[in-house]
């Protein structure tokens, strides 16, 4: 929870910013018959140290185009761990 709520104080700075430190990359792949895709945020400099699996919720959201969450994933990737977050695959 300490972790947490220290991530949430990284606010400083712009969305635009923030997405420079990192490089986020689309997929997708089938399991059965359902096709599920997401991104990975990984640091822009350097190889991710650890990954962390985001599932923020679902419905008709952009996270890339809405830049949600981008605090969040911005920090992660600042500190050496890659994101996978959930997509377009509902």
């Amino acid at each position: 929870m300490l972790l947490l709520a220290n991530l949430t104080m990284f606010a400083c700075g712009n969305a635009k910013e923030k997405a420079s430190a990192m490089v986020t990359t689309d997929f997708e792949f089938t399991s059965g018959n359902k096709k599920l895709s997401g991104i990975i945020d990984q640091p822009a400099k350097g190889d991710a140290r650890a990954l962390i699996l985001f599932v923020h919720g679902s419905g008709l959201t952009d996270i890339r185009r809405e830049n949600r969450y981008i605090d969040l994933r911005s920090r992660f990737t600042e500190l050496g761990i890659a994101l996978r977050g959930v997509g377009q695959a509902w």
